[in-house]
């Protein structure tokens, strides 16, 4: 059975540290054109939270009127998917599905207007740099390799599940204690929404299908100490100049990593880079890959 492929589009620059480096680059999300699509969840969240408020105990009810608890979830809603509660927590790097490596949108939008390379990597080695787990809650980092959710209702179910999770914690608290109840239902919408986040980040409009993407993403919930995750060499986190704006990022080692990582390259329709120079690049920086496993993009445009 042949290897699944998933793609990264970028530039000639980009394309030249992943090789050179041997390194995969996840940057802050919410500094990328991929932050505009988180809010996509926004509306799923708030039919969610309303839906659930229905089925809180009444005494719940009576303490929390659902007028103050909407209010305080339109609030947390515009701390973290609006005013950018969560910078510099959430770093991701981005992919398209087996049949996306050769997009016309895709080239357009990351492969540099078709001057740059789809670089074809091996999913089963994304899929082990990941967890194989989403938590709850717990550990401060984790590291997910997730496929992007299309279907609406699946996204749906899928905040439902969250949100259900957090909001049943409130049936432990004490009912004569009505300043506990708004106490610990802040405690816990703190906790939820960076969860509710995290799955946002894997959730798209229905309208972008055709790019079959996935993401491989850090989660940073504390401060501090180097992260180390499943044996990897990652980098401490470290920033960069775009567009005159700090973007932190960090990096994944490539290197320690045995089995094939690149397993096809695709150049754009402007590419002005040929097989042969590639593919002697590839190799004198330690990716053995075939000159017939590079590619020339099918389509072309001016």
């Amino acid at each position: 059975m042949a290897e699944k492929i998933v793609y990264h589009f970028c530039n000639i620059n980009t394309f030249y540290s992943i090789i050179s480096n041997q390194t995969l680059r996840l940057s802050d999300i919410t500094k990328s054109n991929d932050q505009l699509e988180i809010t996509w969840a926004i509306s799923i969240i708030r039919k969610v939270f309303e839906k659930k408020y229905a089925e809180l105990e009444e005494w719940v009810k009576t303490e929390i009127t659902k007028e103050k608890y909407m209010d305080r979830i339109d609030e947390k809603v515009a701390l973290y998917f609006e005013q950018d509660g969560l910078k510099n927590k959430f770093f991701v790097i981005c992919f398209s599905g087996k049949e996306s490596g050769d997009l016309l949108s895709q080239w357009r939008g990351y492969g540099d207007d078709g001057r740059g390379i789809s670089i074809g990597l091996s999913e089963h080695m994304l899929k082990k740099i990941g967890d194989s787990v989403q938590l709850y809650e717990g550990q401060d980092r984790c590291i997910l390799y997730n496929k992007v959710i299309y279907d609406q209702k699946e996204q749906e179910k899928r905040m439902e599940k969250i949100v259900g999770h957090f909001l049943d914690k409130l049936k432990d608290i004490d009912q004569d204690n009505g300043l506990g109840i708004n106490n610990e239902f802040e405690s816990i919408l703190l906790k939820c929404f960076p969860r509710l986040y995290q799955e946002a980040i894997f959730m798209k409009n229905p309208f972008f299908q055709e790019e079959n993407e996935s993401r491989l993403v850090i989660y940073e919930g504390g401060q501090g100490e180097k992260i180390e995750k499943n044996g990897l060499d990652i980098s401490d986190k470290c920033y960069y100049n775009r567009n005159n704006q700090l973007v932190g990022y960090y990096d994944i080692s490539l290197k320690q990593i045995q089995q094939k990582r690149i397993l096809k390259l695709i150049l754009g329709p402007k590419c002005k880079n040929d097989r042969a120079t590639l593919s002697s690049f590839l190799k004198d920086n330690g990716f053995d890959l075939e000159e017939k496993n590079i590619f020339y993009s099918k389509g072309s445009y001016r």
